[in-house]
């Protein structure tokens, strides 16, 4: 994880894209957490008409890793974790939410910060893994976002351009 903050913010951090398709990354992402996802509910909607696009599949696939991995920890077991993909507008859009406790408000701000965890959580983490998933995804020229939803739980919101 320091490594690879220290290449994002050295800018020596190189893409290396190609052609792809999301739902395999998706798929990927979904076979690497398969043991730390096995006491939740995860539920996957992937439109179809998400064309192949360029991106650096290491890179998204760390980002997303990250991303639900928070999901994990945050949510008490048997939460349900959804994620849904969408081309909207030349994006790649990637909804990961659940129906955990969400943030307090106070936090949202921070989330991405290097080293920044939610005050009285578990200890063990570095502090790191969203802020390193917010630099490939920046790299990508892409965003991310947190929400709380209004029926509870919370939703990182990734869009990702679609370069073809």
């Amino acid at each position: 994880n320091l490594l690879d903050m220290t290449r994002l913010e050295s800018g020596q951090m190189k893409l290396k894209t190609d052609w792809h398709e999301i739902s395999d990354l998706i798929e990927n992402v979904i076979k690497r957490l398969k043991n730390e996802l096995s006491d939740h509910n995860v539920k996957i909607n992937i439109h179809q008409d998400i064309p192949l696009f360029k991106f650096d599949f290491g890179l998204l696939e760390q980002a997303l890793i990250n991303v639900i991995h928070n999901s994990i920890i945050y949510t008490p077991e048997k939460s349900e974790i959804n994620i849904n993909v969408k081309h909207e507008n030349k994006f790649c859009i990637i909804e990961i939410s659940d129906n955990g406790p969400g943030f307090a408000e106070e936090t949202l701000s921070k989330l991405f910060d290097k080293f920044y965890r939610i005050p009285g959580t578990k200890t063990g983490g570095t502090g790191l893994g969203l802020s390193i998933a917010k630099g490939f995804i920046e790299a990508h020229s892409g965003t991310i976002e947190a929400k709380n939803l209004k029926q509870g739980g919370a939703v990182f919101i990734i869009e990702i351009p679609i370069q073809i």
